[in-house]
């Protein structure tokens, strides 16, 4: 019997009745509004932005807008993959219901997916709805729209950056024994990642031509890339994006969705069911 559907539903009624949705939707939606007002304070006063480029932009226009706010948006999509996917299977640990899930005639490959498919669902929705929300604030403050295809290749991005850490943290909660333990190790990722993404700015071209194959908002730029053809900005690094070959499109489409994010989802079931037997 295939308990995978009442798993998911019942996750995700747990999860929006939760005090981690809550959570959630202040570190998603509450820098969507700091986003909202700076652009609104750039559009009145376009020194600001003149000045934060020495020059460089002096005119304030959606892609500006979202230049600007990209910079930030995805670590907040990260801290709150990294919250939530740490409680998957350390969280039942420490309410003592781990044994009780395995002892049930339920596959253990049910029980991570399950969780992992009720988060990522929702967490999809919310990331469409604060985009949307922060595209239409624009045309509101009147700035002006996105594209279509500009904020469809936004939304993508972030999807797929809360994704890779949701995926990342489902592992490290496989692993640890506490919820705590594996926030802390998630956040150290994160802050690692994001040390390398800036270091690898400022390495010789040579070097950092090398490097970025292990970055992921290299991958998740190349994407970006050849979804808005080369018209979005991109992610952390600010200016815009290149056109993007289908070929360096796939490959970073499958490094995203294969290594990084199925992958520990398959691990995390293989230590599961090693734990369960080891028992």
């Amino acid at each position: 019997m295939m308990y995978l559907p009442a798993i998911f539903y019942q996750e995700t009624i747990n999860y929006l009745s939760s005090r981690r949705f809550i959570l959630s939707l202040l570190l998603i939606f509450l820098p969507a509004i700091c986003g909202i007002w700076f652009s609104n304070m750039m559009y009145h006063n376009p020194s600001i932005i003149a000045r934060m480029t020495g020059g460089w932009i002096v005119e304030v226009t959606p892609k500006i807008c979202m230049m600007a706010y990209l910079d930030v948006a995805p670590l907040p999509i990260a801290l709150t993959a990294i919250i939530n996917a740490s409680d998957f299977i350390a969280g039942e640990k420490q309410r003592g219901m781990l044994e009780l899930l395995v002892s049930k005639p339920l596959h253990h490959w049910e029980i991570v997916v399950g969780k992992y498919l009720s988060f990522s669902l929702v967490f999809l929705v919310l990331i469409f709805i604060k985009l949307n929300i922060f595209n239409f604030a624009l045309k509101f403050l009147g700035i002006g729209l996105i594209e279509n295809r500009v904020l469809l290749s936004y939304i993508v991005a972030l999807v797929l950056t809360g994704i890779v850490y949701t995926s990342i943290s489902t592992l490290l909660s496989t692993l640890m024994r506490g919820v705590l333990a594996a926030i802390l190790a998630g956040f150290l990722i994160l802050i690692a990642w994001y040390v390398f993404d800036w270091m690898i700015l400022y390495l010789p071209l040579s070097t950092s031509n090398t490097l970025e194959k292990f970055s992921l908002f290299y991958y998740i730029d190349n994407i970006i890339g050849y979804m808005s053809s080369g018209k979005a900005a991109l992610l952390l690094r600010g200016g815009v994006s290149p056109k993007v070959s289908v070929n360096f499109f796939l490959k970073s489409l499958m490094v995203i969705l294969g290594i990084l994010s199925l992958l520990p989802i398959a691990l995390s079931i293989i230590i599961l069911q090693k734990k369960d037997t080891t028992r």
